[in-house]
């Protein structure tokens, strides 16, 4: 709750066991210790330059359909975090779930043709979203229909904070696509295979440009009109 302005607003940050460049004991997965008393929060090069990348494209892209940022900034300890709009209302994908009939998904056109819109705009502005898929769509209580999550946004001309990562996932893929490990890297860092451009799926992302995000905007499309994926 901003006390500043009277509002509710959404908050991103940088979790304490997420992405920890300590040189101590490790711990389980998913879990951090409780220190005894505050200290400084440190997170590798790597993760800093993306989560710094996610806020600065998104900040930059001021678009009615596109969630706005209005802050980024760092807590005592050092924890980064940026505050954007509080979208309240549900997904395209659930929105999708609970129209059977052609008819009814078919209404969900003009929504459709918002998410072309924001998405055209980022191409203007030289961004490549690389995640366009229903669950990333917000179908607002009172109309609005707004593109969330840039975590894996391109910005053209621009060194890419995941080219490593990238390529290191699809080479996994290619060794033993079916670990576990590999599946998961597989949907954090390449994205949603549905949804996803053959040149994407590959880990070819120097081919990777806006027509990988028409890819997408098409299967979205395929979604609605079909139902199925």
């Amino acid at each position: 709750h901003d006390e500043y302005l009277g509002r509710d607003i959404a908050l991103k940050e940088l979790l304490p066991h997420m992405g920890s460049s300590s040189g101590g004991d490790s711990e389980e997965p998913g879990t951090a210790a409780v220190p005894s008393a505050p200290s400084p929060v440190r997170f590798s090069g790597a993760v800093i330059a993306r989560f710094l990348q996610e806020a600065r494209i998104t900040g930059q892209l001021e678009h009615p359909s596109i969630v706005p940022v209005y802050e980024l900034g760092h807590r005592a300890d050092g924890a980064l975090y940026y505050t954007m709009k509080l979208v309240r209302g549900k997904t395209l994908s659930k929105e999708l779930a609970q129209r059977k009939s052609l008819r009814d998904r078919l209404e969900l056109l003009p929504r459709y043709l918002d998410l072309c819109h924001a998405i055209a705009y980022a191409h203007d502005r030289g961004v490549i979203h690389r995640d366009i898929k229903p669950d990333n769509v917000m179908i607002g209580s009172f109309g609005e229909t707004v593109v969330i999550d840039w975590g894996l946004a391109k910005l053209k001309g621009k060194v890419d904070v995941y080219a490593a990562e990238l390529k290191a996932t699809a080479q996994a893929l290619k060794e033993g696509p079916a670990a576990p490990t590999a599946q998961t890297l597989y949907g954090t860092i390449l994205g949603t295979p549905h949804f996803m451009a053959p040149e994407q799926a590959r880990g070819d992302i120097d081919s990777v440009d806006e027509r990988s995000d028409v890819y997408a905007l098409g299967a979205v499309l395929y979604m609605l009109l079909t139902g199925k994926r």
